[in-house]
């Protein structure tokens, strides 16, 4: 079972959280995720960039991520708070992208010490 709390690009606001899972993830799992209690193996930071640009280092950086065998990494899309009318286009792309990455098992927005809902806890294949 999916579960999605995201809509379609552009219609998550700053302050939403996201959540994402694929089936076959336990829900202890994801339960551990959500509170942030994996450590984080890596982060990409993807603020100021273009969606382009964000596009290319976040393959990038999870094709790394897995090469390295590292399970839980975190992303930083921020809020959009400096983007145009202060849309935050990067997180609403970033959990699109997430969603159809065959690596990402599943995801969600951060606890408020390590980026609230500017950021990502994200699990990858190992």
């Amino acid at each position: 079972m999916k579960e999605y709390h995201t809509q379609s690009p552009l219609s998550i606001t700053a302050e939403q959280k996201l959540l994402f899972k694929k089936s076959g993830i336990q829900n202890r799992v994801f339960d551990k995720l959500k509170k942030g209690q994996f450590p984080i193996q890596e982060e990409c930071d993807l603020h100021g960039l273009t969606t382009i640009e964000a596009e290319r280092l976040l393959t990038v950086f999870l094709n790394d991520c897995f090469r390295q065998h590292l399970y839980c990494v975190r992303i930083i899309h921020g809020k959009g708070h400096g983007s145009l009318n202060q849309l935050p286009i990067l997180k609403n792309f970033v959990c699109e992208w997430l969603k159809q990455k065959e690596l990402v098992l599943a995801f969600s927005s951060a606890k408020p010490n390590d980026g609230g809902a500017g950021a990502l806890y994200v699990l990858l294949k190992r």
